[in-house]
């Protein structure tokens, strides 16, 4: 039986740092928990309007980039995670200040302080009304193309970060020899290939429900099974230095497969987006 969320919260301690910044500017958010074998969630469904983008991920902390490209009192949603034993965490949500690019007391009527933020503004001459009417319109399209490249680089940077993430979080495994973040690798790069949350999923999960990945390879799905379970086994290893090696050889294999399977069917996947 799952524990209340409340009963659990002290269990995951949240930190952010900085606590206010500009728009586009990185902050760290870090998770971590005093129970080892964390399962932890979807990072973009977690924490909409962010753009994120994973630093390091073991069973006992996580460590984030976090952006935001608009201004204003942004929320941190309570985040949840889950134990190798089934309990269920979750941290208490945040805010975080993301103030606009320019300065606080701007403005654009001015062109004297604009002039250093916008490029090179024609200054209207002194009480005329049309001049400034059409510099604050400039200011406001300025403005505007600003957001629009912003928000452009933003979906060009959520096209490339999940792919990202899985080979940070390969690359760190074997650095570290850490199975952990292996694992974390191969439940991505599945749901990245099915279109299904495996965050919570075990090895028995998957192999009673074959319907759990609808659409996905069978051959993979079998070998993911497969995966999980020998993870799993050596996890509880007290000596598994060369199962954990194992394991993260594996997932290398077994992401590469995956990301061939996708290339292979992409065509297919497109039209049922």
């Amino acid at each position: 039986m799952l524990v209340p969320w409340a009963s659990a919260r002290a269990d995951l301690t949240l930190t952010i740092e900085p606590d206010q910044i500009r728009v586009a500017q990185p902050l760290i958010l870090t998770v971590t928990s005093d129970t080892p074998g964390m399962t932890w969630p979807d990072w973009a469904e977690a924490l909409p309007g962010w753009e994120v983008a994973v630093r390091h991920a073991d069973e006992l902390r996580a460590t984030l980039t976090l952006r935001s490209y608009l201004p204003g009192e942004i929320a941190i949603p309570a985040i949840a995670a889950r134990s190798a034993g089934g309990v269920a965490y979750q941290t208490d949500e945040r805010t975080v200040s993301v103030t606009s690019v320019l300065a606080e007391d701007a403005d654009v009527s001015d062109a004297a302080v604009m002039k250093p933020e916008a490029g090179a503004l024609q200054v209207p001459g002194t009480g005329s009304a049309k001049g400034i009417v059409g510099l604050f319109a400039l200011g406001l399209a300025v403005i505007a193309g600003g957001m629009g490249l912003l928000m452009w680089r933003r979906r060009q940077a959520q096209r490339k970060a999940p792919a990202m993430e899985v080979d940070r979080a390969l690359q760190a495994a074997e650095q570290q020899q850490d199975a952990a973040q292996a694992v974390w690798a191969v439940r991505r790069a599945a749901e990245l290939a099915s279109g299904q949350s495996l965050s919570a999923q075990t090895a028995s999960d998957l192999a009673d429900d074959p319907a759990a990945l609808a659409g996905f390879s069978s051959v993979l799905h079998d070998k993911l099974v497969a995966f999980l379970r020998e993870a799993e086994a050596a996890r509880h290893d007290p000596s598994g230095d060369t199962e954990h090696a194992q394991v993260i050889q594996a997932a290398r294999g077994l992401v590469r497969d995956t990301r061939e399977w996708v290339l292979v069917n992409a065509s297919h996947l497109k039209g049922k987006a």
